[in-house]
Formats: C-alpha cells, sequence, structure tokens
C-alpha cells in the first residue's frame, strides 16, 4: 500500500507516424514528453522525473522530431559526424507475412525473415521493426499505456477504394460481387503491433468494428494453432475474405493453409495498475536506469481482412509507454 500514498510520477512515451503501406510517400514522427498527472488519493500535482529515449543508443532525446524518425528509419541521419542510411530507405513498403508469436516473422509458406541488417540496413524488408532505447535517473516500471490504429490521419482518410475483380464473401460473410460498387478497405484491420520487452510482450490487432455503407468493418481474427483452415469446422468463417477472394482469383488456396498458427492477440491493452503486467522494469547502468524494448508493425497475411487493395492505403499508428514507480 506504500506505492498508493506517495506521489505518483509518470512520464509517457508517445510515438506515433503514418507510412504508405505500397504507395508513393512515407512519413512519420516521434515524440516524448513528461506528463503531469492527479495522484488519485491526492491533490497534488507532480511532473515525473525526466526520461530519455533513443533509436540507436546514441543520441538520447527528450523530444524526438518527425524529422529525426524519419531520418532514422528511411532518409538517411548523423550519428555525431558520421552520415548514415535510414535503416529502412526511402523506399520502404509493407508486405504481408506472419508470425506465430508476434516476435519472428515469417512468409505465409514459413520462411523466416531475417531481422540482422546488411552494413546497418533492412532494405526490402516487409515490416517495420526498430528498438526504443529508455533510460531515467530513477528506477521506473515501465507499460505499454495506449494505441491506436485510426482510419483517418489529420483529417485524411487512410483507407482505399477498391471495386471486386470477382465474386466473394468478405470477412463479414456479406457477398461482394463484381457488380458491387467500390467499397473501402484499412490496413489497419490486417496490422498487428507488438512490444517486445523483458517481462512481458504483447500483440494488439484492433478491435471488431461493423461495416458502415461502403466503409468495410474490422474482423477481429485472433489467435490459430495448427489450424486447417480449408477444411477445420471450427475456422470456416476464415474462408471468407481474403482467403476466399485469393481461392476465387486464383482457383487454389495459398501455400500453408492446411496448418496455419498465428499469435494470440489483443484488442485491448492490460491495466497499467497491476504490476504485473508491466512491459520491463528499468535497471541500473552506470549513472541512469535503463531498458530497450522492440516493436514490430506488420500486416498480418492471414486476417481475413488482408487485401492486396490495402497494399494501396495507409496506416497510421499511435502508442504511449508510460514509466511509474515500482510497487514497493
Amino acid at each position: 500500500m506504500k506505492a498508493l500514498t506517495k506521489k505518483l510520477f509518470i512520464s509517457v512515451l508517445s510515438v506515433a507516424f503514418a507510412v504508405i503501406a505500397l504507395g508513393t510517400t512515407t512519413f512519420a514522427w516521434f515524440t516524448l514528453s513528461n506528463v503531469a498527472t492527479v495522484q488519485p488519493f491526492s491533490a497534488e500535482v507532480s511532473a515525473g522525473d525526466g526520461i530519455e529515449i533513443s533509436l540507436d543508443g546514441n543520441s538520447w532525446y527528450s523530444s524526438i522530431t518527425k524529422d529525426v524518425m524519419e531520418g532514422f528509419l528511411f532518409n538517411g541521419y548523423t550519428d555525431g559526424e558520421t552520415e548514415k542510411d535510414g535503416v529502412f530507405g526511402t523506399g520502404f513498403r509493407f508486405n504481408h507475412v506472419t508470425s506465430v508469436d508476434g516476435l519472428a516473422m515469417t512468409t505465409l509458406a514459413g520462411t523466416l525473415i531475417s531481422e540482422t541488417p546488411t552494413d546497418g540496413r533492412l532494405l526490402n524488408h516487409p515490416y517495420l521493426v526498430f528498438t526504443l532505447y529508455i533510460r531515467s535517473p530513477k528506477e521506473m516500471d515501465v507499460f505499454w499505456s495506449e494505441v491506436d490504429m485510426p482510419l483517418t490521419h489529420s483529417g485524411v482518410d487512410l483507407g482505399q477504394p477498391w471495386k471486386a475483380d470477382v465474386d466473394f464473401h468478405d470477412a463479414k460473410g456479406v457477398a461482394i460481387t463484381t457488380a458491387d460498387p467500390a467499397r473501402t478497405y484499412y490496413a489497419a484491420h490486417a496490422a498487428r503491433i507488438s512490444v517486445e520487452a523483458g517481462v512481458n510482450s504483447y500483440v494488439y490487432e484492433k478491435p471488431v468494428s461493423n461495416t458502415v455503407d461502403l466503409v468495410v468493418g474490422n474482423t477481429v481474427l485472433g489467435g490459430l494453432t495448427d489450424a486447417d483452415i480449408e477444411t477445420d469446422i471450427a475456422y470456416t468463417d476464415l474462408n471468407y475474405g481474403a482467403i476466399e477472394y485469393f481461392y476465387n482469383k486464383n482457383t487454389a488456396f495459398p501455400t500453408g493453409i492446411n496448418s496455419v498458427t498465428v499469435t494470440d492477440t489483443i484488442t485491448s491493452l492490460p491495466s497499467t495498475d497491476v504490476p504485473a503486467n508491466r512491459l520491463l522494469t528499468l535497471t541500473t547502468s552506470g549513472d541512469y536506469f535503463v531498458g530497450q524494448v522492440t516493436v514490430r508493425i506488420w500486416l498480418e497475411g492471414w486476417d481475413p481482412d488482408c487485401y492486396n487493395a490495402i497494399l494501396s492505403s495507409r496506416l497510421a499508428v499511435s502508442l504511449k509507454i508510460m514509466g511509474k514507480d515500482p510497487v514497493v
């Protein structure tokens, strides 16, 4: 109960960026700020001791700007006096992959995708992966506190209108025909975000949403274990959507469809009031308490909303990672 009677110090790391899934431009931004909060049992307002963040473990920021984030991931940046190319290059584009645990990524056929850079770069990589290094002058528990993959960004709809070229059923089981008008599909509905850390790692997908007019809603896939999507009655509904479209277009199912394992997901984040839900606890190193998390963002290829059309849409992501005093 000691932790409930002391002032609560909170620092929040905010991440927000938007990228073209398979388009002509890529952009991003990254901010870090300390947040003042009112402790529930006190009228005092206390700003937390500052935390700093780094993308490379060398350059530390209290606020990572859009230009810094874009530079590190895509356009190139300066490390000290050394000019370096962006890790993923200016031509980065998402492509569909899959994962059994949210950590290791493979093609749908099961080929492992390496995250080992070549000369410090991951060119032609089909998903984003980066490490956030965190340091603080005090010990903190670190939580994943907020996440969002909105369908609009800065007033712009991120979806892609698409008119079907073969008849099929969508992920909601609705019959779609070539005579129907174009409907709007979203990369966010097939996207996953994982945050990997020392104590807990989580994989997030958007919660279910309904189709409204011609704007297609989201269907939650969740996890699968050795599922025979083609024939297993437990997964009959997964023949709808992108998988049925693929079959009707190609008169064949995707390779690997008879034994599909996909990572479990959550559609809401666990409470930051429960210490056991923390990602990690910062540990002492020299003058600081330090830690790191690895963020991966991908398009899940077995998701029934993973149509080719979404590869021409855009994906916006925001998340917050919160530091709190450990419970003692």
